[in-house]
């Protein structure tokens, strides 16, 4: 079988969001505005301060995003200017604050734990109910809030409700990136001008996703799903460029620079992430 598999995971962990729409600046729709650099759309949350403040204070709470406490009479130009010159510092914040955020495991559940879809942290919460409440013994996922809900039947011993409450996640985030995937290949695919007869997720151990040119089909990692909006971007644009060039030549990254020029940066981003890819 002629596939062209390639996005190898080095191992990493990851987060939840439900959207409809997944361009970055709806990704970003609660900021005070976005600003872009290097190609990449940040996310600026400003709280202008009422008080004498003079000076512009930055802080890093989660990547490509940036809170900003300002004095009143402050102009965005003025925070995008302090934000240009501040580029380097913010690229090496996004980091610290992904390796805090990725490399919570889930292990037992019986802790909550932080776990992260589209690069957004939920508090993975679980619940047991009554059996009447769960069909077919099976767990059941839900967002409510800040909490990433999991409904398991009670009275099971240890080993068969960690195994339920795995399954339910993997299965409601199979569902969440199938719908998400689909459309960004769609989207990627029209400004590439290429064509693909169809989109599948899979529960893969060591790969972010493949490529099969002769059937132009793409498989994806279902994990692809919890990472930030522009890291999934760059999978979903180097998986459809091997519809055009079946390897990693010159050619075949000139048509990933074409959609992304700063692919190389996501590319060291993915790497950085991706150490360790548990659920």
């Amino acid at each position: 079988m002629n596939t062209v598999s390639h996005l190898f995971i080095p191992h990493s962990q990851l987060s939840l969001f439900d959207t409809e729409n997944f361009s970055e600046i709806q990704f970003h729709q609660d900021a005070t505005f976005v600003y872009k650099q290097g190609g990449i759309s940040i996310g600026v949350y400003v709280n202008f301060s009422p008080k004498r403040q003079r000076t512009v204070n930055f802080r890093v709470e989660k990547p490509y995003a940036v809170s900003v406490q300002a004095p009143i009479q402050a102009t965005n130009n003025e925070i995008e200017a302090m934000l240009r010159a501040r580029f380097e510092w913010l690229q090496s914040s996004w980091k610290k604050v992904a390796s805090r955020t990725y490399r919570s495991k889930v292990t037992d559940f019986d802790y909550e734990n932080t776990i992260s879809f589209l690069g957004i942290d939920y508090i993975l919460t679980v619940v047991e109910r009554d059996e009447k409440i769960i069909p077919n013994d099976k767990a059941v996922t839900a967002i409510k809030g800040k909490r990433l809900v999991v409904s398991v039947k009670s009275g099971l011993t240890k080993e068969v409700r960690v195994r339920r409450i795995k399954q339910s996640l993997k299965e409601w985030l199979a569902t969440k990136a199938a719908k998400i995937l689909a459309k960004r290949t769609k989207d990627f695919a029209a400004k590439m001008n290429l064509y693909f007869s169809k989109v599948t997720i899979g529960d893969q151990k060591s790969r972010w996703g493949s490529c099969s040119p002769h059937i132009r089909s793409i498989r994806y990692n279902l994990r692809v799903a919890m990472l930030p909006i522009s890291l999934l971007d760059y999978i979903v644009v180097h998986e459809l460029a091997h519809l055009r060039q079946a390897n990693h030549s010159k050619a075949f990254w000139a048509e990933v620079e074409k959609i992304l020029p700063d692919y190389q940066r996501r590319r060291k981003w993915l790497r950085f992430e991706g150490k360790e890819l548990e659920l």
